[in-house]
This record gives structure tokens, C-alpha cells and sequence, in this order.
């Protein structure tokens, strides 16, 4: 039997961004960083809607930038009141474990591409080193 271990928040409202990138959506007050969504496509890979993926699926996926950088690895999940994924709770920074810190982003601020045989699943997020490290740190 698998066993999913993550971090999970209600957040009162969501509304559509209407901010600039990685800028907080004050107008939600979640405290949930959203970016645009990168246009990213690999060779082997399929561009997945993130509603076609279980919210457990999500959980310790790597996240890269759009120059496959590794930027993080998602740690937890938002949810809304109705109980639906909203964002994710990202662990970025640090070297070996040291120095790390989890921030908030929306979920359809990342670009899923999954291998055509479906058996991986990459994330992409269009943010800098610099935009990262403005976000504040999740504490939920």
C-alpha cells in the first residue's frame, strides 16, 4: 500500500491573476506567488494539463526553469475550500539540504510535460534565481 505524506492549506478565495509576474495576488490574499506559465516543449515529452495529473502525482516532481535548471522540487500542496489544488508548496535553494526553503506558487503558473510513454513527468516554471528568492517563505 503507498502511502502520500504532504502539507495541505485552505485557502479562502482564489481569483484569476490580474498581477505582474512573481508578484503575491494580493486580491486572493493567499500569499500564493504567480508566474506566467512557460510555452516549454522536449523531445519525448507531451505538454499534460495539470488536471489530468492526481494531485499525489505531483508530490516530489522536480521543478525546472525554461533552460532545464533545476529549481526545486514540489514538497506540499494548496488547497482551495472546495478541496482543489491551487498551488504548490515548492522547496527551493540551498545545496544538500542546507539552506533550503519552501515557498508558495500557483499551480497553473507550471508547465507539466510528460514522456509520451507517460512514465515521467517534468515541471516547468518561468522564474529567475532573483524572483525566487523575493518570494517569502511558506510557513504552512
Amino acid at each position: 500500500m503507498r502511502h502520500f505524506t504532504f502539507q495541505i492549506a485552505l485557502v479562502a478565495a482564489v481569483t484569476p491573476p490580474t498581477i505582474t509576474q512573481g508578484q503575491t495576488d494580493p486580491a486572493a490574499q493567499t500569499g500564493i506567488a504567480v508566474f506566467a506559465a512557460p510555452a516549454v516543449t522536449r523531445e519525448g515529452y507531451a505538454v499534460t494539463p495539470l488536471d489530468d495529473l492526481e494531485p499525489e502525482a505531483l508530490i516530489k516532481l522536480r521543478i525546472y526553469d525554461v533552460n532545464d535548471n533545476w529549481i526545486g522540487e514540489v514538497s506540499g500542496l494548496i488547497f482551495d475550500a472546495s478541496d482543489r489544488a491551487v498551488g504548490a508548496v515548492v522547496d527551493v535553494g540551498g545545496f544538500l539540504g542546507m539552506g533550503e526553503r519552501s515557498v508558495a506558487i500557483r499551480l497553473d503558473s507550471l508547465t507539466a510535460l510528460q514522456t509520451i510513454e507517460g512514465d515521467r513527468t517534468r515541471l516547468y516554471l518561468a522564474a529567475s534565481d532573483t524572483a525566487l528568492d523575493a518570494l517569502p517563505d511558506h510557513g504552512g
